[in-house]
């Protein structure tokens, strides 16, 4: 490289550099300690600038006045601070390229405050086409999700499915879930929730623990499944897959361990549901066993 060539900022070329690198060198700079990722960033010494106002103001009408002179930063901090389903819900939206208007109007959220929030704590936007990047270090890798990682479940959706999953994932989930409560995956599968059955299977999917009976397990599914693509578009097919999906959820459910007592799934009404099905078509079709 010529030395006259301008450096880029670590933060845009070091693949472990995390999405809320300005916000860890602002902490840095509030300290009196020397920023990490980038020593020349405008945004970062604003919040540095920000947060050095804060500590220093002690009554609390201060310090909503300095609220009010930094617009946005105040509001994303809380966003951030939260770690709940709202912020999930942001993230999970930024990933998918939506503009602060877009994203603003889906979470009830001022398109500025998206805004602050993406540039301080979640900043991915201009790296959206690094897959790497993105799946191991903002996403945190696609299999073995956790009980307690909705965060990770919505953003691996959301990355590879677009919006009309992840509005279908959000809007379930907030139907069954009460504020207060644990926002855990389990949520998904407790009995009264509206989600579907083939919902509930592509998330047990990527909850399954790995291990050699699973395995096991996905390799005769997968060869139970090849057989019923050959049965074509028959009624035979259908619920055939349905039942794999239904084994898929029950394997996940056998195969954890982190769940609570109180946020097992029910899958007695989905097994109810499909044997309904499956009565409906086996006159109708030998191949239904």
């Amino acid at each position: 490289m010529d030395a006259s060539t301008p450096r880029l900022p670590l933060w845009q070329t070091d693949p472990f550099c995390p999405p809320s690198w300005r916000h860890e060198d602002a902490c840095r700079l509030a300290s009196g300690r020397e920023p990490h990722w980038s020593r020349n960033d405008a945004a970062t010494r604003e919040y540095a600038e920000y947060l050095r106002a804060l500590d220093a103001a002690k009554p609390r009408a201060d310090r909503k006045a300095i609220e009010r002179g930094w617009p946005g930063i105040g509001e994303a901090d809380e966003l951030y601070q939260d770690n709940g389903p709202r912020r999930w819900h942001v993230q999970a939206r930024l990933l998918m390229g939506e503009g602060d208007p877009e994203i603003g109007r889906r979470c009830l959220l001022p398109s500025h405050v998206v805004q602050r929030f993406e540039s301080l704590h979640f900043s991915v936007r201009h790296c959206l086409e690094s897959y790497g990047y993105i799946v191991q270090r903002v996403i945190g890798g696609l299999d073995g999700l956790g009980e307690e990682q909705l965060d990770r479940l919505w953003m691996a959706f959301a990355y590879f499915g677009g919006a009309p999953i992840l509005d279908s994932l959000v809007d379930v989930f907030l139907a069954a879930w009460r504020p207060g409560e644990p926002a855990t995956v389990g949520v998904y599968f407790r009995e009264g929730s509206s989600a579907p059955l083939e919902m509930q299977a592509a998330i047990a999917a990527h909850l399954i623990p790995d291990s050699e009976d699973t395995k096991r397990a996905f390799m005769r599914m997968h060869l139970q499944l090849r057989e019923i693509e050959a049965l074509g578009p028959r009624a035979g097919a259908a619920v055939a897959k349905d039942r794999l999906m239904v084994e898929t959820v029950h394997l996940w459910g056998c195969g954890s361990t982190a769940r609570h007592t109180s946020q097992q799934p029910s899958r007695k009404p989905i097994r109810a549901k499909e044997e309904k099905r499956h009565e409906r078509t086996r006159a109708s079709d030998p191949a239904v066993a």
